[in-house]
């Protein structure tokens, strides 16, 4: 999958292999047994998801919808083998320890962005958070495209007012504050966004 965007050069690709992290226990560092070939899925073995794919079809499905951030026709997703950055499902413990290793603190229990890398917390997958008021298949698309929204260089937003759709920058798996869930950064082909928070 690659996601290209366009500027002021040609378009640039940023290039998405998604693939789960493999967990070797009994190590203090998550451990990978060997690069993927191309976007073949591996799989953190404590986690329980199988090959991957069901995680390689979500991304697909969220990052490839009309409201994601292709509606800017600034990305685009079609799927390649080679990879600028890394979508990866980690438990809580090896997220966390992967978060840490570039300097976040997730207390096991956010997703995170690094270089190259966006860490979806396995936790917050299965289960999303207390209070979030939609079906985790919007939590799943928040995560996706919260990240990666951080991958393409947007901080995080502020919920703009009671009841109103809350930004996908927004930190929602904090709270939704007075908003309401939302997954995507285009509502009604328009991108939208809450005040940049500092």
């Amino acid at each position: 999958m690659v996601l290209a965007r366009r500027g002021k050069d040609p378009w640039r690709r940023l290039v998405v292999a998604v693939w789960h992290m493999l967990w070797q226990r009994r190590q203090k560092v998550p451990q990978i047994a060997g690069p993927p070939p191309g976007n073949c899925p591996t799989v953190e073995k404590t986690i329980g998801q199988g090959d991957g794919g069901d995680f390689a079809d979500e991304i697909d499905r969220t990052l490839g919808d009309p409201r994601s951030w292709i509606a800017s026709r600034q990305v685009r997703v079609p799927r390649e083998a080679a990879a600028e950055f890394t979508i990866y499902l980690a438990s809580a413990r090896t997220s966390e320890q992967m978060c840490a290793a570039g300097g976040l603190s997730t207390d096991g229990y956010t997703s995170c962005r690094l270089p190259g890398q966006v860490i979806i917390n396995d936790a917050r997958w299965q289960g999303a958070v207390p209070a979030y008021g939609a079906p985790i298949s919007m939590y799943r698309a928040y995560a996706i495209n919260h990240e990666v929204g951080h991958q393409l260089g947007h901080g995080h937003e502020a919920c703009p007012g009671k009841g109103m759709p809350a930004p996908v920058m927004q930190q929602q798996t904090y709270g939704l504050k007075v908003c309401v869930a939302n997954a995507w950064p285009y509502v009604d082909g328009k991108r939208y966004a809450g005040a940049p928070i500092k």
